[in-house]
């Protein structure tokens, strides 16, 4: 019994001896800055497992100079030799090792097999390149190292805020300074455009004065200055380079008074010619009234001759009576030459006096014309000026709108890269605050954010350049915004893969929902098929007019289940809902299921009476099946109704039950009809005959059928 409970304690000592002589212990790796070469310090606390033959632990760190995490292994044991050792490993996320053996070198043991707690808590320095470090093992409660993190924490918030409070008040320096030279641009434009206009003005009087016969640009050159010049000479006033408002409204006054007198000059001047044509014209005129005269004078002789003559013929004729017929026609020649002078000289001075008049109008019109001429040449100089002057104002603003639209695309198209220049460099400061470089940074940042509120793409483009040339001269900041570009570009690709994702699980779920919607519409069909099949077995034999609107709906129905379109299953739901409720026995039937429906008047309540002829058959239609008889002759009447084989095959898969099957025949013979009854003769003398009855299947089952005839007289 003793040696049974020796053995059982051998055996849990053995399964507990390793928990038992490890426990878990905080230690701390602390390395000093290197003043020399500027590498910060840095202390690292973690959790180590501390057994009696050496210890494990490892501490997860992110590095800002290669913006991401590493992991650093420690591990102590105590050598073959009886020395203790400690080796260091730096590994990457993935645990691939980064640094090789040797990396961090730390003392070894002076003596063999040291007390490991005791040799740890003293200190074991170590050298990792040119930090100087430190491996301690700290006291189980160490309160003291989160007050100095905490205190550490808050002077690097504090140094963080200081800096981004100097930040700050440099903006807002700068952003004073731009306000400022904004101002003195404005003003210093304003200005220019004001002489600009002062000096259009001062060469649009002198153009007017004919001092100035250059082009008006708003720009003194030589031209405007002699020509202003000689203005003042001509005025008397004193020699002067300043242009004012004062200046500009003598010029003006004096350009208006020069138009008046010069309007004068010419008016005069027109006057003069006018009156000079109004002498010529009154020459004219005391030469013709000096024509008219001695015409007058001329008619007057040539009358006083007539009458001498007249005188001296009476006397003749006084004193020769009996002279012949020559003297007689003689005189009378003598009057008609008379009379034909006098018509002469009255249409003489008629042409005369048309010709003044004709002379006068002539006159008239060709001062008109010349008038009319002059003023349409003034006006024809004045809209070419102003023509002139609109193209030229054109083409000025033409190739200024050109080479601000080329700015606006250079500055729109460097705009994006020069912002993403100033981002990564306020992001290379507030992480590398203690970086040789962050100074010239800032200011060739400074630059290109002056460069970007400008505007200006050309400006941009420099500021952009230049910023290029500097940062290859920082090698710190080249590395790092490689490895932000890259960070950026994982960024990119990662939010891609989400909006992929949800698009991905947004069409799933429509599709889902789509699904279901027509299955629901599918589950209202079939539910409508039931009831509306079950109401055609009931109205067969009571009522075919309802039959007959029943079988077109439940045919939409067969073709709306066969469909997968939601919109095409809605449409037909929509339709075969109106259908129903059109039909108000249909509509009850469906909603409430009445008991009865109402026998229809056409339906003959007694079987006709039989027959015994012999008639010649054109058409026979047969069915058989287990329903019972009114409900087959109902359905065979109806079948027989369609003339089309493709119609009684559609009636017949919507309608007719499994056991159900017809036939249709033509036929041209002579039959003999006696146990068929007659039920009906149509208007074009159609007539059908009927035979009922029941006979036993192959099956055994008994099932009744239905004969039709139809005879043509």
């Amino acid at each position: 019994m003793k040696l049974l409970n020796f053995i059982i304690m051998v055996i849990f000592a053995f399964s507990f001896s390793a928990k038992a002589l490890s426990q878990n212990i905080k230690m701390e790796y602390r390395c000093k800055k290197v003043v020399a070469t500027g590498e910060r310090g840095f202390y690292r606390f973690f959790d180590i497992k501390l057994t009696s033959d050496g210890f494990y632990g490892e501490v997860k760190f992110f590095s800002k100079r290669r913006n991401k995490y590493f992991i650093q292994t420690f591990t102590g044991a105590t050598q073959s030799s009886g020395y203790f050792q400690i080796n260091s490993r730096i590994l990457l996320e993935n645990r691939k090792s980064l640094t090789k053996q040797g990396f961090i070198n730390f003392d070894k043991s002076s003596q063999k097999n040291v007390n490991i707690t005791n040799y740890l808590q003293k200190g074991i320095k170590a050298t990792q390149g040119a930090r100087f470090c430190n491996l301690k093992l700290l006291p189980e409660k160490i309160k003291f190292i989160d007050k100095q993190k905490l205190k550490d924490d808050k002077a690097r918030k504090i140094k963080k805020e200081s800096v981004l409070k100097k930040q700050q008040q440099e903006a807002k320096l700068l952003q004073e300074q731009k306000l400022k030279d904004d101002k003195a641009r404005k003003i210093k434009k304003e200005s220019v455009l004001k002489t600009q206009k002062l000096i259009i003005s001062v060469q649009k009087s002198l153009k007017k004065l004919d001092l100035f016969q250059g082009k008006i640009t708003g720009k003194l050159d030589n031209r405007s200055l002699t020509a202003f010049d000689k203005w003042l000479k001509n005025n008397n006033y004193k020699q002067t380079r300043l242009i004012d408002d004062v200046i500009v409204l003598k010029l003006k006054k004096s350009a208006e008074a020069y138009l008046i007198q010069k309007k004068a000059v010419l008016e005069t001047r027109r006057l003069e010619i006018l009156k000079n044509k109004r002498n010529e014209i009154n020459v004219k005129r005391l030469a013709d009234a000096e024509r008219k005269r001695k015409d007058d004078e001329a008619i007057k002789l040539i009358e006083t001759k007539r009458k001498e003559m007249e005188i001296r013929l009476a006397a003749i004729k006084a004193k020769r009576d009996k002279q012949n017929q020559e003297n007689a026609l003689l005189l009378a020649e003598e009057e008609r030459k008379s009379k034909e002078a006098k018509l002469a000289a009255d249409k003489a001075e008629q042409t005369r006096k048309d010709e003044e008049r004709r002379l006068a109008e002539a006159i008239l019109k060709v001062e008109e014309a010349e008038r009319k001429a002059e003023e349409d040449e003034v006006r024809r100089l004045k809209e070419a000026a102003d023509i002139e002057k609109k193209q030229q104002e054109a083409k000025l603003e033409n190739e200024r709108k050109v080479k601000a639209e080329q700015n606006k695309k250079l500055f729109s198209k460097l705009e994006t890269k020069g912002k993403s220049y100033i981002k990564d460099a306020q992001i290379f400061i507030q992480d590398n605050l203690t970086s040789p470089n962050m100074l010239p940074i800032s200011m060739a940042a400074l630059e290109l954010k002056k460069a970007l509120n400008s505007n200006n793409g050309i400006i941009l483009n420099k500021a952009i350049k230049t910023f290029e040339k500097k940062m290859r001269e920082f090698s710190d900041f080249y590395e790092y915004r490689k490895l932000l570009i890259e960070k950026r570009k994982q960024k990119q690709q990662d939010l891609a893969k989400q909006k992929a994702e949800a698009e991905a699980r947004r069409l799933a779920e429509e599709a889902k929902i789509e699904a279901e919607a027509i299955s629901k519409i599918k589950a209202t069909f079939t539910s409508y098929k039931a009831k509306l099949v079950k109401l055609l077995s009931i109205s067969l034999s009571v009522n075919s007019s309802v039959s007959e609107k029943l079988i077109p709906i439940i045919q939409q129905i067969d073709n709306g289940i066969k469909s997968n379109d939601k919109a095409k299953l809605e449409s037909s739901l929509n339709n075969i809902k109106k259908l129903i409720k059109s039909n108000n026995e249909i509509n009850k039937y469906i909603n409430g299921e009445p008991k009865k429906i109402k026998k229809s008047k056409n339906i003959p309540k007694n079987i006709p009476k039989k027959t015994n002829v012999s008639l010649k058959i054109k058409e026979t239609f047969f069915c058989v099946s287990s329903m019972n008889m009114k409900e087959l002759l109902e359905i065979t009447k109806m079948w027989a109704s369609f003339n089309k084989i493709s119609e009684q095959e559609d009636f017949y898969k919507t309608i007719a039950p499994p056991d159900t099957k017809c036939n249709f025949n033509k036929v041209d013979k002579i039959k003999k009809l006696e146990n068929e009854k007659k039920v009906s003769t149509s208007k074009d003398g159609i007539v059908t005959y009927v035979n009922v009855g029941s006979k036993k299947m192959k099956n055994g089952k008994i099932a009744n059928y239905v004969f039709f005839y139809r005879q043509v007289k």
